[in-house]
This record gives C-alpha cells, sequence and structure tokens, in this order.
C-alpha cells in the first residue's frame, strides 16, 4: 500500500489520465476532456495526450479546438499517421481541400495502401465531385477491408451522388445483412439514405448512431441539422433545445438553436438567446453573423448590413455573410452593392446555390435576361429538381419573347412544384403565343386554387372580354365577394369593372372601400383612375389633392399628382408637388429622377438636377429611364462623354424608345459625330412616343445635318445647338389597367436560409 501510495505521489497526473481514458470509455466526453486538461500540463507522453484532446474535441464537436489539440500533438510525435489523417480530416470537412489534398499527397507517396488514407482520398476526390476518382479510391479501400462495412457505405454513398441507383442499393442492402453496428458506420447509413430521399429510414440510422455513442454531440447536431433540412424546424429546435441544456456552455449550440428559432419567426426565444449569446460572445463572427440576420427578419437594412459588415471584418471568409450582406443590400433598394455582395460569395465558394440563385434574379429582375438564364443553369446543375429555377429560366423565355421556350419551363417548374404563379406566368404564355383556351384555362385553374390572386384575375378579366365572355367575368368577381369582402377585394372588383368600362359599379365598389376605416392611397389612385375615363377632369385633381392631404406618407399619391400637371402641362405646379414630397421622403430615387427630369425641362438649376439624378441612379441602377435622365443631365453641364456613355446604357436597356435615341442624337451632335447623330435622330422620329416639341427639334437639326454634307468620319465639333431638353418621365404610377399589374415572385425570400 505504501509503494503504491508513492508511486501516485511521485507521478500525480496518472490518475487524472487515467480517470480519463474510464471517462472517455463510458461515454462521459466532457468528463473526460476536463480529466485530461488537468493532465496535459504534467505528462510525460504529452504528444498521445494532446491527441486525445483532439479526439475528445471532435466528439465534443469543437473542431477549432481539435485541430489546434492535433497540431499540438504532431509537433511531439512527427511520425504519427493517425494524427496527421485527423488534421486532414478536419480541412475536408471544413472544406479546405488545399491543404488537405497537400498533406494527403505526402502521406500516399509512403502510404499508398493504408486503407484508412485511401478512404480519406475518397473523401476528398467526392468534394471536390470527382466521382471516379472517389469510386476507385474506395473500391481499393474495400478490398484491403474485406470484412469492414465503413469502404463499401461510402462507395455506395459515392455510387448515389452519380445517380447509380442499382449499384448503390445493392451496395447498402449487403451492408445491412452484415448488420450494421458501429456509430460511424451508422452515420453513414444515415448519410445515404438522406441522398437517396428516404427520410424515414435516414432518421432511424440517425437515432441509433446517436443511441450508439450518447455523448457524442456532433452525431447530436448532425441530427438536429437533418430535421432542419427535411422541413422538421420545430422538431429540430425542440431537440437542440435539450442539448443546450446538457451543454450550457456551448455558445456555438446556442447560435444554431438561435438560427433555428429565426427559422420559425420565434423572435421572443430569439432575442433571449442572442441577448445572453451578447454577454458570451460579442466578439465572435458568428454572433454579429446571427445579429445581421435577425435585423434581416425585421427589415431593418441598414441595422442588418453594420452587423454582416463587422462579421465579415472579422472572418472575411464567411459566405454566408456575403450572400446575406447582398440580400440586405438588394431588400433596401441597393442592386449595384447587392450585386457585389453575391459575387464576393460565389468567387469564395462558386457552388454556393443561394448566391447563384440571387444572382439569377437580380438579373432577371435588371432585364438582363441572358445572364440570369446562364445563373440559372447554373443553379439547375446543382440541382435539376428545383422548381423556382425553371421558372426563372421561363420568365427569361417570356422577357425575350420565346413563348415556345416559356411555356417549355414553366411547364416542367409547375409539374415539380404546382405552384399559383407558375401557372399564372405559364397562362401568359399561352396567351402570348395567341392560345387563348389553354391561357384562359390555366388563369381559371389559378382562381381554384387561389381565388385572390389578383394578376390572374386581371389577366382572366382581360382574356374573357377579348373574347365576349364577360359573365364568366361577372361570375368571378360574384364568387369573390363570396368568398372575401375585405376593402382589399373591392379595390380589385372596382378596378376590374373599371376595365370594363361599367363606372357605376367601379364607383359602387370604391365607395364600399372608402366607407371603411382604413383607406389606402391605391383607392385614391383608382378614383381618380374612375374620373378621368369618365370625363370628370376636374374631380381627377381634386382627387389627387385629397390623397395627399389625407395619406402624406403614400408616395404613389404625390408621384400621381406630379404626373398630373405634367400631362396638364402646369410644370411650375408638378415642380412643387415633388419638391413637398421630398421633404418627407428626402432618399426616394423616383421623386429625386422625376424632379431632376422636370428642372431639365425648365432648364434650370442643372447642377441640382445632375446632383438628383446622379442619387437616383445609385439607387435604382437598373433603370432605364434614370439612365436617360442622369445622361440628359450631364448633357447640360457639357460632360458629353458621360452623357453618351449612359444613354448608350439606357438604349441597351430600351433599344425602342424615340426619346432616349432623340437624347442620343444631340450628344452625338455636340461631340461632333455628325453622321452618328444623324443616324439616331432620324431613328428617333420613326418612334410615335416622341412627343411634337422635341419631333421639331429633331427635324430642324436634320435638316441643318443635311445641307452640311455629313460623312461618317465628321469630326466638327463646334456647331452651336441648344434644344429645350424633356429626358423620358417614370409613368410608374400610370391610371390604373387591366394590364399593368404582375406579380412580385422574386423578392428574397431568406425565411429559411441556413
Amino acid at each position: 500500500m505504501g509503494g503504491i501510495l508513492i508511486w501516485e505521489y511521485a507521478n500525480p497526473h496518472i490518475p487524472f489520465e487515467i480517470k480519463g481514458d474510464q471517462a472517455f470509455d463510458r461515454g462521459d466526453y466532457a468528463d473526460a476532456l476536463q480529466c485530461w486538461i488537468r493532465a496535459k500540463d504534467r505528462s510525460g507522453q504529452p504528444g498521445q495526450l494532446y491527441k486525445k484532446l483532439g479526439t475528445v474535441y471532435l466528439k465534443l464537436s469543437n473542431l477549432d479546438r481539435a485541430e489546434i489539440c492535433f497540431k499540438k500533438a504532431l509537433e511531439k510525435t512527427p511520425e504519427d499517421i493517425d494524427i496527421q489523417q485527423q488534421i486532414i480530416r478536419i480541412a475536408v470537412v471544413r472544406g479546405d481541400t488545399a491543404t488537405a489534398g497537400n498533406l494527403l499527397s505526402k502521406l500516399l507517396r509512403y502510404h499508398d495502401s493504408n486503407p484508412d488514407l485511401l478512404m480519406l482520398s475518397g473523401d476528398l476526390a467526392m468534394l471536390q465531385a470527382e466521382f471516379k476518382t472517389a469510386e476507385a479510391a474506395y473500391e481499393k479501400a474495400a478490398v484491403l477491408l474485406p470484412g469492414r462495412i465503413r469502404p463499401k457505405l461510402k462507395l455506395a454513398i459515392c455510387f448515389q451522388e452519380q445517380k447509380k441507383t442499382f449499384e448503390a442499393e445493392r451496395l447498402v442492402t449487403f451492408c445491412r445483412t452484415q448488420d450494421i453496428k458501429a456509430p460511424m458506420d451508422l452515420m453513414l447509413a444515415a448519410d445515404y439514405y438522406v441522398l437517396a430521399g428516404n427520410n424515414t429510414r435516414a432518421e432511424r440510422y440517425f437515432l441509433m448512431a446517436v443511441d450508439s455513442d450518447p455523448g457524442n454531440l456532433e452525431f447530436k447536431t448532425r441530427l438536429c441539422l437533418f430535421y432542419r433540412v427535411a422541413g422538421k424546424v420545430k422538431k429540430a429546435a425542440a431537440y437542440l433545445k435539450k442539448i443546450v441544456v446538457e451543454h450550457p456552455e456551448n455558445t456555438g449550440l446556442k447560435m444554431m438553436l438561435a438560427d433555428f428559432y429565426l427559422t420559425l419567426e420565434d423572435m421572443a426565444e430569439t432575442e433571449e438567446l442572442l441577448a445572453q449569446l451578447g454577454q458570451t460572445s460579442k466578439d465572435a463572427p458568428g454572433y454579429h453573423l446571427l445579429m445581421g440576420k435577425f435585423w434581416l427578419f425585421k427589415g431593418r437594412y441598414s441595422h442588418a448590413v453594420s452587423y454582416l459588415k463587422t462579421a465579415l471584418d472579422k472572418n472575411y471568409g464567411l459566405v454566408s455573410a456575403h450572400y446575406l450582406l447582398g440580400v440586405a443590400y438588394f431588400a433596401g433598394g441597393q442592386g449595384k452593392l447587392a450585386e457585389k455582395a453575391f459575387i464576393q460569395a460565389l468567387m469564395l465558394d462558386p457552388d454556393h446555390t443561394e448566391s447563384i440563385f440571387a444572382m439569377a434574379a437580380l438579373n432577371y429582375k435588371r432585364g438582363n435576361y441572358g445572364l440570369a438564364d446562364q445563373y440559372a443553369d447554373r443553379f439547375i446543375d446543382q440541382d435539376s429538381s428545383s422548381a423556382q429555377a425553371w421558372k426563372i429560366k421561363g420568365l427569361c423565355a417570356l422577357g425575350r419573347g420565346d413563348t415556345s421556350g416559356a411555356i417549355d419551363f414553366l411547364s416542367k417548374s409547375w409539374f415539380l412544384e404546382g405552384d399559383a404563379s407558375t401557372l399564372f406566368f405559364l397562362g401568359q404564355a399561352f396567351e402570348s403565343q395567341g392560345v387563348v383556351q389553354p391561357a384562359l384555362k390555366a388563369y381559371q385553374q389559378v382562381l381554384e386554387d387561389v381565388p385572390v390572386m389578383y394578376p390572374a384575375l386581371y389577366a382572366y378579366a382581360r382574356l374573357a372580354s377579348n373574347q365576349n365572355q364577360i359573365w364568366r367575368i361577372l361570375e368571378k368577381i360574384d364568387a369573390l365577394v363570396d368568398h372575401d369582402a375585405n376593402p382589399g377585394v373591392y379595390y380589385v372588383k372596382a378596378k376590374i369593372c373599371l376595365g370594363l368600362k361599367d363606372y357605376i359599379r367601379c364607383q359602387a365598389y370604391i365607395n364600399k372601400v372608402l366607407a371603411g376605416k382604413n383607406i389606402s392611397g391605391q383607392i385614391f389612385l383608382l378614383q381618380a383612375a374612375l374620373f378621368e375615363a369618365a370625363g370628370q377632369k376636374d374631380d381627377v385633381e381634386k382627387t389627387l389633392i385629397e390623397c395627399t392631404t389625407k395619406l402624406p406618407q403614400f408616395v404613389g399619391g404625390w408621384l400621381k399628382l406630379s404626373e398630373y400637371f405634367v400631362q396638364k402641362q402646369r410644370i411650375s405646379d408638378a415642380i412643387h408637388v415633388l419638391e413637398r414630397a421630398l421633404t418627407s421622403f428626402p432618399d426616394h430615387p423616383k421623386i429625386k429622377g422625376n424632379l431632376a427630369w422636370l428642372l431639365l425641362e425648365e432648364e434650370k438649376e442643372f447642377d441640382r438636377a445632375l446632383d438628383l439624378a446622379r442619387t437616383a441612379y445609385d439607387r435604382l441602377p437598373g433603370e432605364a429611364w434614370l439612365m436617360d435622365t442622369l445622361g440628359w443631365a450631364y448633357y447640360h453641364k457639357k460632360i458629353y462623354s458621360q452623357a453618351e456613355w449612359m444613354l448608350e446604357q439606357a438604349e441597351a436597356l430600351m433599344p425602342k424608345n424615340g426619346m432616349i435615341q432623340y437624347h442620343q442624337g444631340m450628344v452625338l451632335y455636340r461631340r461632333g459625330k455628325l453622321f452618328q447623330a444623324k443616324t439616331k435622330l432620324e431613328s428617333a422620329l420613326g418612334f410615335d412616343s416622341l412627343d411634337t416639341r422635341h419631333r421639331d427639334d429633331a427635324e430642324n437639326l436634320l435638316a441643318g445635318l443635311n445641307g452640311e454634307k455629313v460623312s461618317k468620319d465628321d469630326e466638327v465639333g463646334n456647331l452651336i445647338f441648344n434644344p429645350k431638353a424633356a429626358p423620358a418621365l417614370d409613368l410608374n404610377f400610370q391610371t390604373p389597367s387591366l394590364t399593368d399589374e404582375d406579380e412580385d415572385i422574386l423578392k428574397p425570400d431568406w425565411s429559411n436560409m441556413d
């Protein structure tokens, strides 16, 4: 006994290491970690103890600490292959293919028949989508380990990735006959069934893996992530909440739980967790990433941008932070910054599906159908079952006028998801192709599924009225009354009646809305449109003034009133309206852009007009009318090179706009490019959209040019001509009609993003 006491006294660290070994064997990894931490400073074999610490940190799902410990272990025992394999595994899990590849190639140089290294080689090849290489590595490992299930399961997963369903299922069936028992093998079986789309069996194997190693936090975390991907977010959150209670010090688990609560839009639970994390993890990039996402859900985009930028300052490699920053910019109307953020995400991860889809949607919104189509194809290459990607391809085809292609793509999207909005666009494609009955049938089906989808109702009404089937429209209106009688529905019915020129019925529905408590600005605009259609001109102005008086925060009222004054040639009144609107909406791009146009129309305050147009363009960089206004402002400031470039961008988006071509002709004339100026002005005269005054100016200038013996090479730059200017006004708030509605289906949806 005395000898034992002397031995323990002389080697006080041994009991802690032994206790740690015992705790690890029984699956109590947290206890094992504490024992080994107490033993490490006095260990006679620090390399082996660091190796144990790395292993237990992996069990506790802490890759950073595991990697540090394995690297310290490797410093003590640089020839240990097992430690090197663990470092490679961590690099593979993180997607660091360069590090993993370098380390692995060095080991395989001397150990090319090591089955564990071969499996790691297969894992790395899988990560790089080199399936044939992975397949060969797994097959070789399976031959070297005939009694092991693991290489066969990895090979089955490789087959499943290549859609070799028969070979994959045959291998997994064989493995099941051999009784899959080892925890890691059970996890591989679960992964296989996730890929195969069999969530029931996948869940069973996940649970078996957790039961076989209940202290393994990585297994429990992966089960939570499985529940989330499978659409069982409530179940994932409930399960993770129990784990957080067991590991209250684990901030990573709390961040994951907060993310789950955000997905469930449970803001109370989210805020409580974020408050806790703010006390313990305020400097962590993940905390700022979560806060950015939280403010995105709240609709506070500037707050979201601030937190996401901080997250990237701390860790620029966070792909999801770049993506969410793009979403925040896009939601805040900053398209150029959004595009830059999405592209940065794709530079870091070329296969980041959310950013690929975002770029497809962003370019579709801009009317850049070719680029949007390319991004949609990239997305489909990764997930051919994505209904949304096929929908974007269909919408791009519609935008290009390719109705046959649109029908094919939209049909595929609808087959995959059965989405009502896809069917609506399919109806539009049929209508564009002149196929009336399928279009009517599509709209009818949409209205059966979603009776209050207003764009479909408008489209159905327009098409049915063209076919002299007014009774069908009236039926739909009456059915809508029975289905819902809220103010929004009355507005829709009034608008349809306006399109049918049933003014009495239209006024009756408008009166029902006006009799309520909550009156929207749109009903005033519809009332003004009704007065205009009915020839009650004086009442139009009174209604719009009433709108801006009663609802001063409704920007559409100010824009419509200024447009009304422009149509009446009361330019000073229009400017006065927009000046008043600017005090309430100092950053609104349409107010700024239209005010810039009017100042140019009046040929005054050119400096201010340029400033207004430039800041409006920064907010809406993809709008042709703003490009035209900004280009025309540059023209008046005699910055002709910038004017020419900006007007070229406008023409690229709207190649058949007479006003843009007139402006281009004037700029080219002032730059001395007389032949090009003549061509543009002649082209501008071919469009009815060019008003009488500008048509006269163009004809007068052309008369002079035709008498000048103009040639392509003419570079005369001293001719002076200063016409009255009138860039295109944004007529976004036109009189409502049956064709001016469209559904905004491509608004970014980040409620389910990781």
